[in-house]
């Protein structure tokens, strides 16, 4: 005798709490799409997707779950819980003895908004993007030893963050000579 289980095809797939995203902009997230095969660890990692895909798109509060009860005939519903975006309330610079506070800034994005209607939202990607520009201001100065590490510290009714730039310069170094040998 032989048991054989049939695997279950996605038929339908459908989203809850989605305010900020389509239903075609979640999809595309997902890596599948309705005629694959379908199991809890697929819709599993869908959720994983697109909680990641929220939080690269400045929702670090987003949650996203999925309603297992309708797997087996094929039927996947995901609950997003979006959160809010969260604006950048104050960035500070430490260990910075040798390039000025008032210089790193022109220097990253990730800054708050002094005037007018436009916020700057956080973002992880790009608090990523401005470690790198902080360290490339150092190396174009000769600290090629520099360490930029970035610290987040969120308010209480989650609405801001505090973004704290620790810099470990290290040693400063300069070129003597530079000599070229052969043709």
């Amino acid at each position: 005798t032989f048991a054989i289980k049939e695997r279950m095809v996605i038929r339908q797939i459908t989203f809850g709490g989605n305010k900020k995203y389509d239903t075609k902009t979640l999809t595309e997230q997902l890596k599948f799409e309705r005629g694959d095969y379908l199991d809890k660890l697929t819709a599993k990692a869908g959720a994983e997707r697109l909680t990641e895909f929220y939080k690269k798109k400045g929702y670090p509060y987003a949650k996203v779950s999925f309603d297992d009860s309708g797997i087996e005939r094929g039927y996947l519903h995901y609950i997003i819980e979006e959160g809010s975006l969260v604006k950048i309330k104050k960035v500070r610079f430490k260990g910075n003895a040798s390039i000025k506070s008032k210089e790193l800034k022109k220097v990253i994005k990730s800054k708050p908004k002094d005037f007018g209607v436009f916020q700057n939202y956080f973002k992880q990607s790009g608090i990523d993007d401005d470690l790198a520009k902080i360290q490339q201001a150092y190396d174009r100065r000769g600290y090629l030893d520099t360490k930029v590490t970035a610290e987040t510290t969120f308010t209480k009714n989650k609405k801001g963050v505090e973004v704290l730039f620790t810099i470990e310069e290290g040693k400063q170094y300069d070129v003597a000579k530079i000599e070229l040998v052969g043709n």
